[in-house]
C-alpha cells in the first residue's frame, strides 16, 4: 500500500458516498450474485451517478448534517492505518459495547465471539459478505473519514485520530481480511 495524500474535490467524496449507498442497497452481498462480477457491478454503480451535476449530487444526500460536514472539509485520499480508525459510535446492529474502540477492536470482538453470527445480525452478514471481495469494494468505495472527535464525541468512546463518517462495515471487513492499511477519503476542517 502506497502512502499517498492527494487532494480531491468534495463532489468526488459525495459521489463515492452515494455510490456506496446505492451499491449496498441493491441486496445482500452488495447485490453480487451469479449475474455479474463485482468489479463490473461496482463500475456500473459508479457510472450511474456520473451524469449528475454537483448540485444534483448534493440534493441526493438525505442527511443534511452529513452534507454540511462534507462541504465544510477539505478532502484528501490518504493511506491510513486501520488501528487508528474509530467506527461509527453504533455500527448497524453490532452490540454497542463492541463499538467503543477502533474498527480493529470491533473486528476482534467478532472474531472472539464466533457464536454471535448465529444471531440474525444484518451488519455481521454484510461484513461477512464483503471479506472475500474487499479489495474491489475499497477500490470503488473508499471509506470516508474525518478527524477524531468529530463524530465519536462521547466520553465512553476511545478517541482516535480518525472517525468514520461512512464505511464502518467496509473498514471492519478490511480488518477481518487481514488488512492493516487502506486508502480512504480523509476530511480536515
Amino acid at each position: 500500500m502506497q502512502n499517498i495524500s492527494k487532494r480531491v474535490a468534495t463532489n468526488k467524496v459525495i459521489h463515492s458516498f452515494l455510490a456506496a449507498n446505492k451499491a449496498k442497497g441493491i441486496g445482500k452481498s452488495w447485490g453480487i450474485g451469479k449475474r455479474k462480477q463485482p468489479r463490473i457491478y461496482f463500475q456500473e454503480i459508479v457510472e450511474s451517478l456520473s451524469q449528475y451535476s454537483e448540485n444534483d449530487l448534493e440534493k441526493l444526500v438525505r442527511d443534511k448534517r452529513r452534507l454540511k460536514r462534507f462541504k465544510g472539509h477539505h478532502w484528501f485520499i490518504k493511506c491510513v492505518e486501520l488501528k487508528y480508525v474509530g467506527g461509527w459510535p453504533h455500527v448497524g446492529d453490532i452490540p454497542r459495547g463492541w463499538c467503543q474502540g477502533s474498527v480493529v477492536d470491533v473486528a476482534n470482538q467478532i472474531t472472539i465471539h464466533p457464536n454471535i453470527t448465529n444471531i440474525t445480525s444484518e451488519s455481521l452478514k454484510r461484513i461477512s459478505s464483503m471479506v472475500t471481495i474487499i479489495d474491489d469494494i475499497l477500490d470503488f468505495f473508499p471509506p470516508i473519514l474525518v478527524q477524531g472527535g468529530e463524530i465519536r464525541k462521547t466520553l465512553d468512546l476511545l478517541f482516535l485520530p480518525f472517525d468514520v463518517d461512512d464505511g464502518s462495515h467496509r473498514c471492519i471487513a478490511a480488518v477481518l481480511s487481514r488488512k492493516k492499511f487502506i486508502n480512504a477519503y480523509v476530511g480536515v476542517m
